[in-house]
């Protein structure tokens, strides 16, 4: 009886002294994925990151904006986070100018002087399931990679790639059930999966709190 009246009381002076020392530190956070992958961080001083993100021929045919959609949400995210961004704008004009494509990495890299490139390559990006009429439920896959760009040997102006990080990325959203269509339209639905998948996407940047990564619909 002793013991156990010991093993309650640590359990519950425990619990306090965790609850009072998130009162006053708040949540511990997690390390980014990537930096636990490659021991490095986009925060790093006097360092920029361009952020790509593309989309495959299914996904582009049916969603013509996503990528752009996208791209703008996580490059936002990225900067609240206090990363070094290349203007998604200017970025976007450069790729306008050389046929819609960007076909050289280092040479995106060398002439926007972006020290890390974000590349994001969506395969997979859906709402509505055939199988549940009338029901949405946002589903999507994504290759994600990050190439860090230096100096060529003998050649300060011009920037080679290595690839440092790679990851897939999947999400399905609302995780259990599907949102019934009478409940809200399509477009507002649309608007919050793009929101969750580029919130998603963001944080394997950033450290962030674990119930962060909780929505009140999963």
């Amino acid at each position: 009886l002793l013991g156990v009246w010991l093993l309650a009381s640590c359990q519950t002076g425990c619990q306090i002294v965790t609850g009072v020392m998130l009162i006053f530190q708040g949540r511990p956070e997690l390390k980014s994925d990537f930096e636990r992958q490659t021991r490095k961080s986009l925060t790093e001083k006097d360092r920029q990151v361009l952020v790509l993100c593309t989309a495959s021929e299914a996904v582009a045919r049916e969603f013509s904006a996503v990528d752009l959609d996208l791209n703008a949400a996580i490059s936002r995210r990225l900067k609240n986070e206090n990363i070094r961004l290349v203007d998604p704008h200017v970025a976007a004009k450069w790729i306008e100018s050389h046929g819609g494509e960007v076909e050289d990495l280092a040479e995106i890299a060398t002439e926007l002087k972006a020290d890390y490139v974000v590349q994001i390559r969506l395969d997979e990006f859906s709402y509505s399931n055939p199988n549940s009429p009338g029901m949405y439920q946002g589903t999507t896959q994504a290759k994600i990679q990050v190439f860090e760009f230096s100096p060529a040997e003998g050649d300060s102006k011009t920037k080679i790639a290595r690839r440092i990080y790679s990851t897939p990325f999947t999400l399905k959203y609302p995780e259990r059930q599907p949102v019934p269509a009478d409940r809200e339209s399509a477009t507002v639905f649309r608007k919050r999966f793009t929101s969750e998948v580029s919130d998603g996407i963001a944080k394997l940047f950033y450290d962030h709190r674990p119930d962060e990564d909780f929505t009140s619909l999963r």
